[in-house]
């Protein structure tokens, strides 16, 4: 887990099971398991946060921000911060700064 909170923006399955030798059902397997979320799910909630935090604290484009945190494209990235926090990311960076 301490892995994935620092790689959040490279990480994958794949990864995982290159850096710790298990294979990737294992480590799927062990996150919903001890976490009771999948894989997939902790990282989307990880890259989230580490938004949120561009968004609050600096100047950074939403494309930056996409890039930053391991999204292709600010479109994604918008999709599913809007789905996630019922606000777009636009929206939350004009309420949470001044």
């Amino acid at each position: 887990m301490r892995y994935m909170q620092s790689n959040y923006a490279t990480v994958s399955l794949s990864v995982l099971s290159q850096v710790f030798h298990y294979s990737e059902v294992y480590i799927s397997k062990m996150f919903k398991k001890n976490l009771n979320q999948s894989f997939s799910r902790i990282l989307q909630s990880t890259r989230l946060h580490h938004a949120k935090r561009f968004l609050r604290t600096s100047n950074y484009t939403l494309e930056e921000i996409a890039h930053l945190v391991g999204y292709e494209s600010a479109d994604y990235l918008s999709r599913i911060f809007k789905k996630t926090y019922h606000i777009t990311p636009s929206e939350f960076r004009k309420k949470n700064t001044a």
